[in-house]
């Protein structure tokens, strides 16, 4: 998965375990999905006098944002997907906010609050390559139902999904990405880790099968800007083909990162 989606996956996880008091949490500035942040914000919106709106500035680190969660009684974090049945044209421009993922924070009292993701790009030149500058902001928001879905039946539908874009990845695509969706299958097959990020939840945090859809779905996460799988284009009979499998494939993909991520929270979505 590619690094927003990986950030949001880090702080669902570790946020609720903080959130749990599943034991100290760690510094999660030094996590793998924050490796390239200068800093990071949360800033709380608010209805303002005649339909104006103003901000709080809620924290400028994430420790001490769950904190602020706490303090406000919200229990748990949600990773929300906003397009879970349809690969969105703008995925290649999530890392500068315009992505289909959200956070959303709530207790519980009616409402929650959703957060979602801006980078900024700072100083090109920083020695350690930490270039961006993150902001999240959350707005009150109704609550609503997030789809629920057994880990296993998400293992399920991403084993067949992986099925037609291999196919059409070996037929048609001259095995493009092929090495991603076989690792993919082979790590929800075998359970061996595969993925870059091997942090993106605390010990104790995730049940088994979560921890190996998330990992399924990094080695298999195909999205992207130009170059990436989804930038490619058929005409005719395998066009079809291809929208089908790919479609198919970001629905069983995404429903196995919300539904993994989510499994860390205290209370089922």
């Amino acid at each position: 998965m590619n690094g927003t989606v990986a950030q949001a996956v880090a702080l669902v996880c570790h946020g609720n375990a903080f959130l749990r008091g599943l034991g100290t949490p760690p510094d999660v500035s030094a996590n793998s999905t924050m490796q390239f942040v200068a800093s990071v914000r949360f800033i709380e919106e608010h209805r303002g006098w005649l339909w104006g709106r103003r901000e709080r500035l809620a924290a400028t680190s994430v420790h001490a944002w769950f904190e602020e969660l706490r303090r406000r009684e919200h229990d748990r974090l949600l990773l929300r997907c906003l397009a879970p049945e349809r690969l969105p044209d703008a995925v290649g421009l999530a890392p500068l906010g315009d992505g289909p993922w959200e956070l959303a924070s709530s207790g519980r009292q009616r409402g929650e609050r959703r957060w979602s993701a801006t980078w900024e790009v700072g100083d090109r030149e920083e020695p350690e390559r930490r270039i961006w500058h993150l902001t999240y902001r959350g707005r009150a928001h109704a609550r609503e139902a997030v789809p629920r879905a057994s880990l296993e039946a998400c293992r399920e539908a991403l084993v067949r999904a992986l099925g037609p874009i291999t196919a059409f990845s070996r037929e048609v695509a001259g095995g493009a990405f092929l090495e991603a969706f076989e690792g993919a299958r082979s790590t929800l097959e075998r359970g061996e880790p595969r993925g870059f990020h091997r942090d993106l939840a605390p010990e104790g945090a995730l049940p088994a099968l979560a921890a190996r859809l998330l990992d399924a779905c990094q080695v298999g996460w195909v999205f992207g800007g130009m170059g990436w799988w989804n930038d490619a284009f058929y005409e005719g009979e395998a066009g079809r083909r291809f929208e089908d499998a790919t479609h198919g494939y970001w629905r069983a993909l995404s429903a196995a990162i919300v539904a993994a991520a989510n499994s860390s929270a205290a209370r089922t979505p």
